[in-house]
């Protein structure tokens, strides 16, 4: 129990340290405005999600540590975590083909 719990934090930790990784792609893309404006602000939606999705899944990983509901409490950060690596590479997945044909 106690290695889930760190293990929930340690990848709660990653999703708040890598969160604003590609922000950085958002000028490079479209040459229209619309499209690029557009991206860039689906870009950032999608990184405050992945931080605040850390940082629950950081306190979620504490209080499964301390052993309130830990069962409950690593699986929902796991589940939460999961999904936010969902979301976040299928916009990272759909934005680099255009990327790479520059």
């Amino acid at each position: 129990m106690t290695l889930m719990s760190v293990a929930a934090i340690i990848y709660g930790g990653t999703l708040l340290l890598t969160g604003g990784e590609s922000v950085w792609l958002g000028p490079f893309g479209t040459e229209n405005e619309v499209v690029r404006q557009l991206m860039h602000s689906m870009n950032l939606v999608t990184a405050g999600a992945q931080v605040l999705v850390g940082l629950a899944a950081v306190v979620l990983g504490i209080l499964g540590l301390v052993g309130i509901m830990p069962i409950t409490m690593i699986l929902v950060a796991l589940l939460a975590t999961g999904a936010s690596i969902l979301l976040r590479s299928s916009f990272v997945g759909g934005f680099l083909p255009g990327f790479l044909r520059m």
